[in-house]
């Protein structure tokens, strides 16, 4: 007996929240260095913050500057932004291309937008005192203290995103051109600078985008140690926590092979708790990869320091060293200075042979079968091995020796076996005819249609044959021996 069933849809109408307002658009199409005030050039940088901070809700400014190659823009005064929910775009404009690779790799961003903080007044090229602001796909260079400042003045700024930047070099990041000019009673230079209780701000990507990825490099004047920081926790005005610093390349060039040195990749200074330093390349600084200064017992606490490349080129694991690499931190990691502050986390300090054999092919990897042995195709470091090829099944590499024309030949071919079923019985036999064993791990076997395999093992001696079945059951296949070889669709 059969039933028809009826489906009723029931929709329920909820009454929501209004639809926010689009953001404003203030487009740059100079590249004139104006002040942020009612006075600046319409279509200046000045002019598109000063729009954006007298703008009430989220505001964007893109970049649509005429003519090819890149473009600088020599900032008369820092910009000051004040209006939460501004966004400043250097992707927007046409030429610049965000970063592909995931961390901790090389950097192939491109960018077309760059700002020269060399004669800039005030104390950064760009100061954020405001809540989500992001600040993305620009080079930064040259500022009177720092490049970018998160709350060097307000108090608890927060989520605040500096993103996919070149900060302390030229606009290729292979020549530093640090900040730090001007005289100040202490002495700065910071690619970025966090202060002033900033909380759950982000240096880096937020979601994991390779695109958020920076480059924070060159911030070094003289030999003070004390004196140039990728990105300087500023705890002497109330501790900065809950940062993110993730993702990035600090102290070297994009290759993240050359140094282009900061004098310290990351410090923490007076007070910082419970922010997080992950996945970066901290290498080729003057001093220290990342260092803790306090001056009460605990002052840096736990913050988590987990995952990083210190004094690596995270692609080839041979060295780009800091400055304080010398290998005797009472077992500490290289490069790493804890300043003697209590309840710091350090996780790890990881090389290429961290990420080897997970199964996974990340940090640089050619191959990863999942395992560490040599002879079988992706050896122990995670590279290709001399007449293998590897295939990806799965995030997985699977690989199988290479074989030229002629050195594997199919002899016998069993389709449309007439005593049992074409899916229990069909078969086909190959042999090893290239003078070397073989191993059938990852060869994929395909009809010219749809149909295929991956095999997942198996070994093919020299002179030997093997018989490739639908089913390798000799009950139900007519008889042809054998034992079941893993594969997958």
């Amino acid at each position: 007996m059969s039933r028809n069933l009826s489906c009723i849809l029931a929709t329920l109408c909820l009454l929501g929240p209004a639809t926010p307002a689009a953001a404003a658009v203030f487009v740059v199409d100079n590249d004139l260095g104006d002040a942020p005030d009612a006075a600046a050039t319409t279509g200046s940088l000045g002019w598109a913050v000063w729009s954006a901070n007298n703008t009430a809700g989220p505001d964007q400014i893109s970049f649509a500057i005429p003519g090819l190659g890149p473009v600088t823009i020599l900032a008369a005064e820092e910009y000051l932004l004040t209006d939460p929910g501004t966004l400043i775009d250097g992707f927007s404009q046409a030429g610049s291309s965000a970063n592909t690779n995931p961390a901790p790799g090389p950097l192939d961003t491109s960018l077309m937008i760059s700002v020269d903080g060399s004669v800039a007044g005030g104390f950064s090229v760009f100061r954020i005192e405001t809540d989500d602001v992001t600040i993305r796909g620009l080079n930064v260079h040259s500022g009177p203290l720092f490049e970018i400042s998160i709350c060097m003045m307000s108090i608890g700024c927060t989520n605040n995103r500096i993103q996919g930047n070149f900060l302390g070099t030229e606009i290729t990041g292979t020549t530093p051109l640090p900040s730090g000019w001007l005289t100040w009673d202490t002495p700065y230079c910071a690619g970025v600078h966090i202060a002033n209780r900033a909380a759950s701000n982000f240096v880096g990507p937020d979601a994991g985008d390779p695109a958020d990825r920076n480059l924070i490099s060159g911030e070094r004047r003289g030999d003070d140690p004390m004196v140039g920081f990728g990105v300087l926790f500023d705890g002497s005005g109330g501790s900065p926590s809950t940062n993110s610093v993730a993702d990035n390349l600090i102290g070297t060039d994009p290759s993240g092979g050359n140094p282009v040195p900061n004098t310290n990749g990351v410090m923490f200074f007076s007070g910082s708790i419970d922010n997080e330093i992950a996945n970066n390349v901290l290498a080729g600084n003057a001093e220290w990869g990342l260092a803790m200064i306090g001056f009460t017992a605990g002052a840096n606490s736990s913050n988590r320091i987990r995952r990083n490349f210190v004094g690596l080129d995270p692609t080839t694991d041979l060295p780009v060293p800091n400055g304080s690499d010398d290998g005797d931190l009472g077992g500490r990691p290289s490069g790493v200075d804890t300043g003697g502050q209590f309840r710091y986390q350090i996780a790890e300090v990881v090389t290429r042979a961290d990420y080897c054999g997970n199964g996974a092919i990340e940090g640089g990897e050619e191959c990863d079968d999942g395992g560490t042995d040599d002879g079988d195709g992706c050896n122990s470091s995670c590279a290709l091995e001399a007449g293998w090829a590897c295939r990806t099944v799965s995030g997985v590499s699977w690989c199988g020796s290479m074989a030229g024309a002629g050195e594997v030949v199919v002899t016998e071919i069993m389709q449309n076996p007439g005593c049992v079923n074409d899916s229990e019985g069909e078969w086909f036999e190959i042999r090893n005819a290239s003078g070397r064993d073989l191993s059938l791990r990852g060869w994929r076997i395909s009809d010219d249609d749809t149909d295929g395999f991956v095999l997942e093992d198996g070994h093919l001696p020299v002179g030997a044959h093997v018989v490739l079945c639908r089913n390798g059951d000799g009950a139900t296949n007519g008889n042809v021996g054998g034992r079941d070889v893993p594969r997958r669709a």
